[in-house]
């Protein structure tokens, strides 16, 4: 059987002027931090890993202060990724693969909770990450990646079919960030699922074109992903947004077939 889980790594608070930037200013929304794991004949597929557990109990002391004041997350033990496999029946080892969209805060942080995995990134994305120059300095925390030198690691240069039968594509999407990555995947009832990561935020920043994040890193390639996305959700592709915002009571694992 082949089933998607999407669920939320706690609430993160975003700014509308990075949201949605050049719409609803001054407004800041509680969003989802999206977290995606696939039941797959070749096995457990996780599509990032949510932040990193230490930001339970120290979120200034693992983020820094300036990005936990202006992003303000509320996280429990319970949110982090290892507490929701057990919650569906799994344990990270039982995870064999680890599609990273990209390496930030709040989708790598959990990466060193599962060293049996494979992982697959964009060779961009690792050397930004590790080796940032202007202006990625200050958006990778490399306390969240240093313990996972060691694991298996691919790094991808462009799409990529993972199995070799069209059910998991990984479709290159930089803009966020110079490497990021989305995924399109093939359910048998459902069709076509896309997982956007951060090439686009929400469903809001979709249907108003707004890039995803302000200032935005790589805009002169941004549009063409932001085309790609749209060619695939035209074409009858359900989007599953990474940070939609959310109400007060959060939101709950939800499954596709």
């Amino acid at each position: 059987m082949t089933r998607l889980f999407a669920m939320s790594c706690g609430q993160l608070n975003i700014p509308a002027a990075y949201l949605t930037p050049g719409f609803q200013p001054g407004q800041r929304f509680d969003t989802r931090v999206g977290m995606f794991l696939l039941e797959h004949p070749r096995g457990l597929l996780l599509f990032d890993t949510g932040a990193a557990p230490e930001c339970v109990d120290d979120l200034a002391g693992w983020w820094g202060s300036s990005m936990a004041e202006n992003f303000p997350y509320r996280v429990r033990s319970e949110d982090i990724i290892d507490a929701q496999l057990r919650a569906l029946g799994y344990r990270p080892r039982d995870v064999r693969h680890v599609v990273l969209s990209h390496l930030h805060l709040d989708h790598a942080g959990g990466m060193k909770l599962f060293p049996q995995a494979r992982f697959y990134a964009q060779a961009h994305e690792l050397a930004h990450a590790i080796w940032p120059g202007p202006p990625f300095q200050n958006d990778y925390i490399l306390a969240d990646l240093l313990p996972t030198r060691s694991y298996d690691l691919k790094a991808l240069e462009g799409d990529a079919d993972l199995f070799g039968d069209g059910s998991v594509r990984v479709l290159a999407t930089p803009g966020h960030t110079r490497g990021h990555c989305s995924l399109l995947l093939r359910l048998p009832q459902t069709g076509a699922v896309l997982l956007p990561g951060d090439a686009c935020l929400c469903s809001q920043a979709f249907a108003w074109s707004s890039p995803p994040g302000a200032p935005l890193r790589c805009p002169e390639l941004w549009q063409g992903s932001l085309a790609r996305l749209r060619a695939e959700i035209e074409a009858g592709a359900l989007p599953l947004w990474s940070h939609e915002p959310v109400g007060p009571a959060g939101t709950a694992p939800q499954c596709y077939e």
